[in-house]
């Protein structure tokens, strides 16, 4: 317990320092052009850990940013840590202003591209919400790419996320249920008193820390609605966009690699459904992180990088 206790204190100071990063590990931003963006990512490691296998973060979304994954900086004292803004959204840009064919393959082509030319032989792949889909279907093309997996909050499933938002308002409120399917049905999401609904939703299972954290109000302020309507829908409990029937569940036990799931006890993505999803896989394990909603990583950073860390360790 007192070596836990330490560990954790000293996550606590890289996490909580992350506006002063410990001198050694060193910092890099700049651009990669591919065929039709141009993205902004940030390169962190230490003398130490720059030879090991980085880890390449995907935030959610879709049309979001890495802003609230920052906490993630802490691990890269024990591998290189990349965080990049897929195009359109953050600081990274497209080539075409009109353009608006998003959709999952692109965003795979686009960071087939994106690993190509940081010229790493092998990856680590940690995806949050939408980019642990986005993991997923990378790896299901470019299987001996990837060494392992992190899937934070995963949305691998639209129909079985959405299933779990409908149980999960109602074992909120009967009330608040059948006001969101009221307007869901008539379409009519845009209605105050709907929008209301999901807010209250959202506190209890999208981010349970109030005010939200800065990162967080930073990277959902700056989100690309356009992205997100296209892919999406215009909220997390009610899927209309592309993304809507995509499925990656049944493909799961194709990968066979070291893959860790973890899961919010209040999470969109809840901790049934990540079992199951972990349980379609030869090699996979979850981690539930008490307390913690769909945002762990920027709600609970110190447990999230600490259980991170530890499955780091057993790749060892």
């Amino acid at each position: 317990k007192i070596l836990t206790t330490l560990s954790l204190l000293f996550m606590q100071y890289l996490i909580l320092g992350a506006t002063k990063m410990p001198s050694e590990i060193h910092t890099k931003q700049d651009f990669i052009v591919t065929n039709n963006a141009n993205l902004y990512y940030q390169l962190f490691d230490t003398n130490q850990s720059q030879n090991r296998t980085p880890i390449i973060c995907l935030h959610g979304g879709p049309g979001s940013n890495q802003q609230y994954l920052m906490s993630l900086k802490a691990l890269a004292t024990q591998n290189p840590v990349i965080l990049y803004d897929q195009s359109g959204c953050g600081k990274s840009t497209t080539n075409d202003p009109e353009f608006d064919d998003y959709n999952l393959q692109y965003y795979v082509d686009e960071l087939k591209q994106f690993i190509d030319h940081l010229g790493y032989e092998k990856i680590i792949l940690l995806g949050h919400s939408w980019g642990a889909m986005l993991a997923v279907a990378y790896t299901l093309e470019n299987s001996t790419k990837v060494e392992s997996l992190i899937l934070s909050g995963a949305c691998l499933s639209s129909p079985m996320w959405v299933a779990d938002c409908k149980k999960l308002a109602q074992s909120l409120s009967p009330k608040l249920y059948e006001i969101m399917a009221k307007h869901e049905s008539e379409e009519t999401t845009n209605d105050p008193e709907y929008i209301a609904a999901v807010d209250k939703f959202y506190a209890n299972f999208f981010c349970r820390v109030s005010p939200w954290p800065t990162d967080l109000e930073i990277a959902i302020s700056g989100i690309n609605r356009k992205i997100y309507g296209k892919m999406w829908g215009n909220y997390e409990t009610y899927a209309t966009g592309n993304l809507k029937d995509v499925n990656l569940a049944p493909q799961l036990h194709k990968i066979t690699i070291p893959t860790l799931f973890i899961s919010g006890e209040y999470d969109t993505a809840t901790p049934e459904s990540m079992q199951y999803c972990a349980n379609q896989m030869q090699n996979a394990k979850l981690v539930i992180i008490p307390g913690g909603a769909h945002c762990t990583p920027t709600e609970k950073p110190i447990e999230f990088v600490q259980a991170v860390s530890e499955f780091l360790k057993e790749l060892i």
